[in-house]
């Protein structure tokens, strides 16, 4: 039976809209996400320790720099998860479709089924200047084994979510 569950996990960035500091003015993309995320140990609706790996693809991209279209991601983080709530820290790897990439850090905070992403672009494209560098994300996490919360647990996601990144570069 197809019963989703929207769940708790990580990763993301949504467009910061952020103030120029300098004449060249903001720098910024907005993507959409999909992708999947493996967790260990398997994560249930009692919170625990835990890890994860993700990769995911970003489509529909929107940005200062014209030549971006689409990218790809892969982070890793750990905290204190479950399928009902959770907050973690991770980084990652953003790969754009222009040959540049981004390394992000991130937190995320999620109940139910919104995880809010936060953190900054340390290095590379939509790096910013001082502290002005941030990303911002909402992602959906998705299975159609919805028992497997209450019983062995859920070990792999799918996800779906706006992200995005932005400087006042």
């Amino acid at each position: 039976m197809g019963r989703r569950l929207i769940a708790v996990a990580a990763f993301a960035v949504m467009a910061a809209t952020l103030l120029p500091t300098q004449a060249a003015g903001p720098t910024g993309v907005a993507c959409v996400i999909s992708g999947t995320a493996n967790l260990s140990p398997a994560i249930t609706t009692k919170g625990q320790a835990a890890s994860y790996t993700f990769t995911g693809n970003l489509t529909n991209c929107k940005s200062t720099d014209k030549s971006i279209k689409t990218g790809t991601v892969s982070a890793s983080g750990a905290g204190k998860l479950s399928c009902v709530n959770g907050s973690s820290n991770g980084s990652g790897t953003v790969q754009w479709n222009n040959g540049q990439s981004s390394t992000i850090t991130f937190n995320t905070k999620d109940a139910a089924s919104a995880v809010v992403v936060q953190g900054k672009v340390v290095s590379g494209e939509f790096a910013g200047t001082k502290t002005t560098q941030g990303i911002a994300g909402l992602l959906n996490f998705i299975t159609t084994q919805a028992a497997a919360c209450t019983k062995a647990g859920l070990t792999t996601l799918n996800f779906k979510g706006a992200v995005g990144a932005g400087s006042a570069n």
